[in-house]
């Protein structure tokens, strides 16, 4: 055995009738003796140890002890809220994702955990825990406050007599999804409502004025749900290959009467994402050699 790579960590306790066994391993390798369990598992937590040695009344609850250590530093470490509550709505337990969230989410979470305490309580069946009337977990959708959103699935905990004792709960932050799918309904929703131009009105209306009434819907829209003050949309003209503008708000003449050609190159960003079909994400103008300009103190396109 190499005595460079070989740490062994012993158990001692209060038992010294494995001495002799312990003198045998030092000759094996750098033995360090441990007395207590708690001692044992803060060792562990900061060295590596090729192998443990303990009496066999102190392995079962060392090995307990580490597989709770393990299980905690796993919950500890993804990237969701976990908690443990109670039929009287008490959190138990929370991993450090859960603890970092403010009061007014824990105590949402915790109604919410015991709501679906009460309707496991009512599902499941003391005689028979096993029963499969129901998938054992419910999800939640909760709304913390004005755009900011949750989502939570609860499962129930059963002892053996067939009762539920516990609810966990895994809860993350669904703000950014919930947020796009709105914008994303607004869209379809606005789209529809463009098209959705009423025949008796426009049959009174000229060309010029059709155009402006599309024009303004447009403008309304993109304000509304983009939250774009300044922009100008550009139709491609492909006899030409010119980026016609068709309209524009907010910007100066001088970026507005630009001309732009779909060419990846010297023709700004539009005519590069017009050329290859491609999206662009400019973060800071004033280093992007593609910027033509636009806006005064523009910072990003």
């Amino acid at each position: 055995m190499d005595e460079k790579r070989n740490k062994i960590l012993v158990l001692a306790g209060h038992s010294r009738t494995n001495q002799s066994a312990v003198d045998a391993l030092k000759g094996g390798g750098e033995v360090v003796e441990i007395a207590s369990i708690d001692e044992a598992i803060e060792a562990l937590r900061h060295d590596q140890f090729t192998a443990i040695f303990s009496d066999s009344a102190d392995f079962l609850p060392l090995e307990r002890a580490l597989v709770s250590q393990q299980a905690n530093l796993v919950l500890n470490t993804i990237g969701e809220g976990v908690c443990i509550v109670d039929g009287e709505g008490r959190c138990n337990w929370m991993n450090k994702k859960m603890q970092a969230w403010p009061a007014r989410v824990h105590e949402k979470i915790r109604r919410t955990c015991q709501d679906a305490f009460q309707l496991f309580a009512r599902q499941v069946s003391p005689q028979n825990p096993e029963t499969p009337a129901f998938n054992r977990s419910k999800r939640y959708a909760l709304n913390i406050e004005e755009q900011q959103f949750m989502e939570l699935i609860a499962s129930p905990v059963i002892n053996p007599g067939g009762n539920v004792v516990q609810v966990v709960a895994v809860v993350w932050d669904a703000t950014g999804t919930r947020r796009l799918q709105q914008k994303i309904d607004a869209i379809d929703k606005a789209g529809r409502e463009l098209v959705k131009l009423e025949a008796e009105s426009l049959s009174k209306m000229n060309v010029g004025q059709r155009l402006k009434l599309l024009e303004d819907k447009i403008i309304s829209f993109t304000r509304d749900l983009m939250h774009f003050d300044h922009f100008v949309i550009r139709l491609l003209d492909r006899r030409t290959n010119k980026l016609e503008m068709v309209i524009s708000n907010g910007l100066p003449s001088d970026a507005v009467n630009i001309e732009l050609f779909a060419d990846s190159e010297n023709n700004g960003i539009s005519g590069y994402v017009a050329a290859t079909g491609r999206s662009y994400i400019c973060p800071d103008v004033e280093r992007d050699p593609r910027y033509v300009f636009g806006l005064e103190q523009a910072r990003a396109a």
